[in-house]
């Protein structure tokens, strides 16, 4: 649905100042019953729970699950998905950690296109649509800001976006 508000045109934000630190919590919180399902630790890094952006709660969780679901997706058994974040100058980085495959060889940036999955197998034998990272990058693009994969060290995969922090009052 988000998809196809974004493709016509009819997706509208209804911000918001929201602080950061309580959105990812209440991400782990909602994720981490498939989280420990999979036997996968959710953990959210320390960072700077004043950090305020304005967005569209709503559909700023949505992009959030989006990416700490695909990162449990793909994550090996008894491991850990990190979500953390930073402050670069104006913006905010957020970003989700996995240890499973990571890219395989495959370009990151072809996987935030719609209906697009990644080569390697999910380690539950979970099913995906292919729209979820793109739906993420709709909503982190229509909030001004941008996301990127990337392959870390050891394999780690890292989903990161960033955001405009809210002006100070």
């Amino acid at each position: 649905m988000v998809q196809s508000s974004v493709d016509s045109g009819r997706f509208r934000l209804c911000r918001s100042s929201e602080n950061l630190r309580d959105l990812c919590e209440e991400v782990c919180r909602q994720l981490s019953l498939l989280a420990r399902s999979k036997n996968v630790r959710l953990e959210l890094a320390p960072f700077d729970p004043g950090w305020v952006v304005e967005v569209d709660r709503v559909r700023l969780r949505q992009a959030l699950q989006n990416l700490v679901r695909n990162a449990i997706a793909h994550s090996p058994l008894d491991d850990t998905v990190t979500l953390s974040a930073h402050r670069q100058e104006q913006q905010v980085v957020v970003e989700v950690q996995d240890r499973g495959m990571g890219f395989m060889g495959q370009d990151p940036r072809l996987l935030f296109l719609p209906f697009v999955t990644g080569r390697q197998a999910k380690t539950g034998g979970e099913t995906s649509s292919g729209l979820g990272l793109s739906i993420a990058k709709s909503i982190i693009e229509a909030h001004h800001g941008c996301i990127e994969a990337a392959d870390g060290a050891q394999r780690v995969a890292v989903f990161r976006f960033r955001l405009p922090v809210a002006a100070e009052p």
